[in-house]
This record gives structure tokens, C-alpha cells and sequence, in this order.
């Protein structure tokens, strides 16, 4: 009976610390989730990190006893997510979520990581193109006002990315030699170089382009900023992602389908293969 029963109660017990003179007791998501942002507190990406734990993973899981936290329903959030990001997306938030469990392990509170093993698709999600007809251009910069109408006006005639277009400075727009200059992009508050090294171009200045660009030149040197595109108070954008909620409600005003923005991307090179009609040119449209 004492080994059938009562050894691998007193065991048990032991094992959960329940005779340890300093004992801790498991906390919630959240404790760990702490630990491991001051960790990263000294990285260039903290924000990146602090936006993911604070506002996905807290929320989903902070006021949840840490052995609580199943694999089944990590599993089923990741098949949820996985209808709205990508893949590789998904990988990363996962990691992230992996490293903060491994903290719970060292602690003891956790006897295995339940985010190890979780199986993700490896085909790409592709993301559905549905360039802009010449039509909705026009009723797109018809009905918007300002350095946003200058601003969709550059995404729609050159192609350019988010990043790219906020990071544009005065200096970057040469009227005499009809081009623009494509050398950085701001992601995340940071000034780098573009996506890759093909990025770093010369665009051609659109004659359709030109009186847009013109204003927002303008608008620039009034404010007294070298960056083309800045904010209300008058600083250089965070990141594309403030420009989101104008564009969807400029959308919904237009009454167009909702799309993502990164189709003005494909809105210009369906227009630029209709008038080039050179597929490798548009690829590296470099002057």
C-alpha cells in the first residue's frame, strides 16, 4: 500500500516543490511574457517584440495559470491565425511564444514546452493581386486631399513601396531628369537600405506624376522638413502602417471593393506592362 499509494503521493508532492523552504508557485502568462521583453530590452527590434507579447500574446493568454496553456489550443490558435497571416509569419509569433515557454521551464513550473512540434504548412500563402482599374485610380484621387492624395499618387504611379515612399526626401525627386531616387526605406522608425540590393533605383518621373509631386515638394519646404512625407507634427513616419485606417476609410468612402494597399504595387505594373510592354525592364526599372 505505502508503495502503491503513498511513496508516489509524498513524490508528487516533492516534485511540485511543496516541501521546499523557498518555494514558488507557477504565475500567469503574463509574469513570464515580462521577463522576457526586459530581456529584450536593449535590441534595435524591441518595439517589433514588445508589439507582438503586448498586443497578440498577452492579450491571448495573460490572465491563464502558465500550466495551464495546452498545445491543443496553441494549435488551434495557430490554425486560426494561419487564415490571416502567412506561414512564415506565423513561424515567427510561434518562436516567440516558444522562447517565453522556455522561461517558464527554467523556473520549473512547466515540465515540457507545448509549443514544440506544432507543425506549420511550408507553401507560401499567395497573396491575391487585384490591381486598381484606371477608373477606381481616378475615383481614388478624386475624393482624397492632400499628402495622402500625394502620397497614393507616387504608390500608383511608380510602384514604389510603403517604406520606400515615406523615406523620400526632397532631394530624391530630380524634375530635370524626370527621375526619382530609390536608396532607403523607413521600417519600424529605421532608416536602412531597400528590401535588396536591386531596390536601391532610379524611377522614371511620370508626366501623371509630376504635378502631384510637385505639391507635395511644396508642402515640405513649408513645413521647413528634407523628408517629403511627415506626420501632423511635422516628424518623419514611424512606419507605413498610420496610413492604414485613411486608406481603408478612403476605400469605403469610394465604395470599392477593400483591398489591401500593397495592390497600387500591382495597379503599376499592370499599367507599366500595358505601355512598355518589356517585362525585365519593369523588373529593375532603372534608368
Amino acid at each position: 500500500m505505502a508503495k502503491k499509494h503513498i511513496i508516489p503521493e509524498i513524490e508528487k508532492r516533492i516534485y511540485n516543490g511543496e516541501f521546499a523552504e523557498n518555494k514558488t508557485t507557477a504565475k500567469n502568462f503574463a509574469f513570464y511574457a515580462d521577463i522576457y521583453l526586459k530581456q529584450k530590452k536593449n535590441l534595435k527590434s524591441y518595439q517589433e517584440y514588445y508589439n507582438i507579447v503586448v498586443k497578440q500574446l498577452i492579450s491571448l493568454f495573460k490572465n491563464r495559470k502558465i500550466s495551464t496553456i495546452k498545445r491543443g489550443e496553441i494549435k488551434a490558435w495557430v490554425d486560426e491565425r494561419l487564415q490571416q497571416i502567412t506561414p512564415k509569419r506565423m513561424r515567427h509569433l510561434l518562436g516567440i511564444l516558444s522562447e517565453i515557454l522556455e522561461i517558464t521551464l527554467e523556473y520549473e513550473h512547466i515540465q515540457t514546452n507545448p509549443v514544440k512540434n506544432i507543425k506549420l504548412p511550408h507553401h507560401k500563402t499567395k497573396r491575391e493581386m487585384k490591381p486598381f482599374t484606371k477608373e477606381e485610380v481616378a475615383v481614388l484621387l478624386e475624393n482624397v486631399e492632400g499628402q495622402f492624395r500625394n502620397y497614393l499618387a507616387i504608390a500608383l504611379y511608380t510602384g514604389m513601396r510603403p517604406g520606400e515612399i515615406i523615406a523620400l526626401t526632397i532631394s530624391d525627386i530630380d524634375f530635370d531628369n524626370k527621375v526619382i531616387n530609390i536608396n532607403k526605406r523607413i521600417r519600424k522608425g529605421n532608416i536602412d537600405t531597400p528590401k535588396t540590393n536591386n531596390s536601391i533605383r532610379k524611377i522614371p518621373l511620370m508626366d501623371e506624376l509630376k504635378p502631384y509631386l510637385e505639391e507635395q515638394v511644396k508642402i515640405a519646404k513649408d513645413k521647413k522638413t528634407f523628408t517629403l512625407f511627415t506626420t501632423k507634427n511635422g516628424k518623419p513616419y514611424h512606419s507605413s502602417d498610420k496610413l492604414h485606417n485613411m486608406w481603408y476609410n478612403l476605400l469605403k468612402k469610394c465604395k470599392i471593393e477593400k483591398r489591401v494597399m500593397y495592390n497600387t504595387r500591382h495597379t503599376f505594373a499592370t499599367k507599366a506592362i500595358k505601355k512598355f510592354a518589356n517585362i525585365r525592364r519593369i523588373a529593375n526599372f532603372r534608368t
